[in-house]
């Protein structure tokens, strides 16, 4: 198998390698039992390699396995011939998921079963990979293809869940990818969305809450994003930072507030200063100056959301051109003020604007453009009461003239605004208003800003202004780690330039998810605050790490400190990195950590790699032949033994010379019927005996010691990797137990009665390290043998009442040098020495340094220096200062102070601290513990 591996990532090259996978099948379709003997098989079928065969011979009383016995599945059912001339020959069935193979002149079928794998990397049992048949190849690796709709893979059906419900309605999160919840039998991002980012129902967001946004400026449905709360109100908006706004006053809201006409004296299609629908204010404008039925009228304005018309003037001669009040013939203002007035101006005929006419002057709002007659240079000045006829010359307004006060400025021909009042244009611009005209016009900008020190792009300064203030520059900070472009704070995500440098770009959820501490689970590097996503202890996990670990057999592990650091795995370990690249043997192939840094090595000469798992060996030629592991990744065939007797007709083992043990009597008993039917000298203690009698009934019989006794001990180590193997017989004297290191090794350990070992995996329901101490047969718990060490060792918690005195000549109260700990020490209980074995207290010296207590026992570091008022130490009594020292802190002399507080008030002094160290041998110098 080729494979191109990147330790941080996963399998990143797949080409097709053969994977053959035999599931043979018994006779009538039901397929093979597991079994250690004939005696677990049903009538009829015999146990050939760990599994039930039908035997077509057992009625005529031959046992043996030969070509006639039927091995497989019904080969006929398909039409194809039982037998077959190629040895060897594979040819896939026509749907590509089984084949039939060639073995011994007869076809055997064989399937190409689905498996789960890793559809994203790091997330195991998200996808499939279909089983799949290639014609003289057997079955090949295909693409994983991933579960739809972020489910999971059923692994008791080899299929993808169609639903996180189980079948009777409940949801199960555990059907789901990681960061996913079973809601209504649907996997759905766990939590929901943050605020700030866009949706289009409230079920998408975290808060429940999907509220509009701005479009353009303005508050519109079409764009909705996750708000903090329900945002209510008629001007309301939720903002990209995912909290509720209102429109700003003045701004219009044509979604919720649309403009009504000014004569009616309502809604301006603007927002007003508490979040509502604006309403033409008092005193706007809503008609013009009139005249009808012999009585002028001056305008009307808006006076409580009704348009509000004056009582008027009684009209002597009757109306002018329904305008004013028809009156004499003039061509000079001082024609009228001479004989009617100060309050009248020579004003243009309505009929006639060759001629004038002696009119009221207007009042204020009321419109004054070109009615004086003559028209000069200040003749629109003399129509009104006021004595300023102005224009509104507000950029994009228009030139409309209205009476305003002195020194105010016309707003849309519709009111007056007072000196130095600023107004927006929408959001481009602002200007002020200076005597009788807008001036100082103000462009607004929209662009990113730096709203966290050191971060640009980090917040965004909106194109925004605010009558009476102007253009906004305050830069908002971007949420959700979001950054900003030239159209504000992204809402999602497609690459980590998109986020904030302490955030990355989840691809399923586009939101910018916070950088992992070190020890945290992690599907690549850009996820991690030190840059390294690596294999931890589990090698199908990777987590965070302060180190790359791109070495063969590293991995991340955590330290006693609590950092994680790169760490070798153990002897025995699988690694990715200790793969078969020039060999495909399913079993000599795969390497193995040696527990040497980055070294492999592939199973020895000890472990067996039968082609075929029905004939683990043959019968040529006099001699037995088996199959080993050369220890460089092969498979090689080799001389097991010689055959006494000759080999068997079926050629599968030699001719028995023995069958049971009584059959190998001598004068000093020293040999037994070995498995291969042989009488062989009798096996020393410590010896692999599992399948080494003719009957597995009569395996004491094969040692010595005349003890074949099954190895029951199973040790991990405290990353929970399993180092030594039950389930194997070894030879052992009376009074002892057998403590194999690897499973199935040909040698093993004798421990006598009392031997004392631990499990090396930290138990939390036990509080411990588990303990078993052998009783002259089994390993059992200390309890149950008679021992008074614990069933668990605490090894892991340093309490404070584990701490202890120091010589108790110096501070004694609370005066301690160290602390204890527990550890757990392997071997014969009762030896004694400096370091016994069972449950033992070790003590941890702080060296010349003191010892913290609180929570959590550790000695004091590096300083011994502290930093206390002057008062604390020398109560009373305080340093001679000079005037020039405000501080009063002078070493020149000591005054003693009447009241301890008035020496307080000069401040605080930085001091060596003695009883930080172990006195009376140290003592606090310049903030270290030195020999005193």
């Amino acid at each position: 198998m080729h494979i191109s591996i990147n330790r941080r990532g996963r399998v990143s090259v797949f080409t097709i390698a053969i994977a053959v996978v035999a599931l043979l099948q018994a006779c009538g379709g039901s397929s093979k039992k597991g079994c250690s003997g004939t005696s677990d098989c049903e009538t009829g079928q015999v146990c050939v390699n760990g599994a039930c065969v039908v035997n077509d011979d057992v009625v005529g009383g031959d046992t043996s396995v030969d070509a006639t016995d039927d091995l497989s599945s019904d080969q006929s059912d398909d039409g194809l011939a039982t037998t077959c001339g190629t040895e060897g020959e594979i040819v896939c069935n026509e749907a590509g998921t089984a084949f039939r193979k060639c073995v011994d002149g007869e076809w055997r079928n064989f399937e190409c079963p689905a498996r789960d794998c890793e559809a994203t990397p790091g997330l195991a049992n998200t996808g499939l990979q279909p089983g799949l048949c290639d014609n003289g190849v057997g079955c090949v690796l295909t693409t994983c293809e991933a579960c739809p709709n972020h489910l999971r893979v059923d692994l008791t059906t080899l299929e993808c869940y169609t639903s996180c419900n189980d079948g009777g309605g409940t949801p199960h999160d555990t059907r789901c990818w990681p960061g996913y919840s079973c809601v209504e039998g649907t996997c759905t991002l766990a939590g929901g969305k943050q605020p700030g980012q866009s949706c289009t129902d409230g079920d998408e967001c975290k808060s429940g809450f999907c509220v509009r946004g701005l479009v353009d400026g303005t508050p519109s449905s079409t764009t909705k994003v996750c708000c903090e709360t329900e945002c209510t109100g008629t001007c309301a908006y939720c903002g990209s930072d995912g909290k509720c706004k209102t429109v700003d006053p003045g701004k219009p809201n044509p979604e919720s507030c649309p403009s009504k006409p000014i004569k009616d004296c309502q809604q301006t299609g603007n927002c007003n200063d508490k979040g509502e629908c604006e309403l033409y204010a008092d005193d706007t404008v809503c008609a013009p100056a009139t005249c009808e039925n012999d009585k002028e009228l001056e305008v009307s304005t808006c006076q409580g959301g009704i348009c509000k018309t004056p009582t008027g003037v009684d009209c002597t001669k009757g109306c002018k051109g329904n305008l004013i009040c028809d009156s004499d013939p003039c061509v000079a203002h001082s024609d009228c003020t001479g004989s009617l007035g100060v309050d009248w101006f020579c004003r243009k005929d309505p009929t006639d604007s060759n001629k004038g006419i002696c009119a009221r002057k207007r009042g204020l709002l009321a419109n004054c453009d070109g009615l004086s007659f003559p028209s000069d240079i200040d003749g629109n000045n003399a129509a009104c009461l006021s004595g300023n006829c102005a224009p509104d010359n507000f950029s994009g307004h228009g030139p409309s003239y209205i009476c305003v006060p002195d020194s105010q400025c016309n707003w849309l021909g519709q009111k007056s605004l007072a000196l130095d009042t600023i107004r927006c244009s929408g959001n481009d611009f602002s200007m002020t208003c200076t005597v009788k005209a807008w001036g100082s016009k103000s462009d607004c900008t929209s662009a990113p800003c730096e709203a966290t020190t050191g971060v640009p792009n980090s917040g965004f300064r909106s194109k925004h202004c605010v009558d009476g203030e102007g253009c906004d520059a305050t830069c908002t900070a971007c949420v959700g780690g979001f950054l900003a472009d030239e159209s504000g704070c992204k809402t999602s995500c497609g690459a980590d330039t998109d986020c904030q440098p302490d955030y990355y770009c989840d691809s399923q959820t586009k939101a910018c998810l916070p950088r992992k501490n070190d020890g945290v689970a992690c599907t690549a590097d850009r996820e991690c605050r030190n840059g390294a996503c690596v294999e931890g202890a589990d090698e199908t996990t990777r987590i965070c790490c302060s180190q790359a670990c791109t070495g063969k057999c590293n991995y991340c592990g955590e330290t006693n400190d609590g950092t994680f650091v790169c760490m070798v795995r153990q002897k025995g370990t699988l690694d990715t990195f200790c793969t078969a690249s020039n060999t495909s043997d399913v079993t000599c192939g795969v390497s193995t950590c040696s527990g040497d840094d980055e070294v492999c090595e592939f199973p020895g000469l000890n472990t067996a790699c039968p082609p075929d798992p029905l004939k683990p060996q043959v019968c040529e030629n006099g001699s037995l032949y088996r199959w080993r592991c050369d220890g460089k990744g092969g498979c090689e065939r080799f001389e097991y033994t010689v055959c006494d007797n000759g080999c068997n007709s079926d050629g599968s083992s030699c001719k028995a010379s023995c069958t049971k043990h009584s059959d190998c009597t001598d004068a000093d008993a020293a040999t037994y019927c070995s498995s291969s039917g042989k009488c062989l000298p009798k096996l020393a203690d410590g010896i692999n005996c599992t399948n080494e009698s003719y009957s597995p009934t009569a395996r004491d019989g094969v040692c010595k010691s005349g003890s074949c006794a099954l190895d029951t001990l199973t040790l991990t180590n405290s990353s929970g990797t399993t180092t030594n193997y039950n389930g194997a017989y070894y030879c052992r004297p009376q009074g002892s137990c057998i403590d194999a290191m690897a499973k199935d090794a040909p040698m093993a350990s004798i421990r006598a009665k009392n031997y004392f070992v631990c499990n090396g995996s930290y138990d939390a329901t036990g509080k411990g390290v588990k303990t078993y101490v052998c009783n002259g047969t089994d390993w059992v718990s200390p309890s149950s043998g008679g021992s008074s060490e614990p069933n668990f060792c605490n090894v892991s918690a340093l309490r404070p009442s584990n701490r202890y005195p120091g010589d108790g000549k110096k501070n004694t109260a609370g005066y301690w040098t160290g602390y204890l700990e527990t550890l757990c020490n392997e071997g014969d209980l009762g030896t004694g020495g400096s370091n016994p074995p069972g449950c033992v207290e070790s003590k941890k010296d702080c060296g010349a340094y003191m010892h913290e207590g609180g929570a959590s026992i550790k000695c004091l570091g590096q300083s011994c220096k502290s930093t206390i008022e002057i008062c604390t130490k020398f109560c009373g009594i305080c340093p001679i200062a000079p005037q020039t020292d405000p501080q009063r802190t002078s070493t020149l002399g000591w005054t003693r102070l009447p009241r301890c507080e008035d020496c307080c008030a000069y401040g605080t002094k930085s001091v060596d601290d003695d009883t930080k160290c172990d006195g009376p041998t140290y003592s606090c110098t310049a903030g270290k513990c030195g020999v005193f």
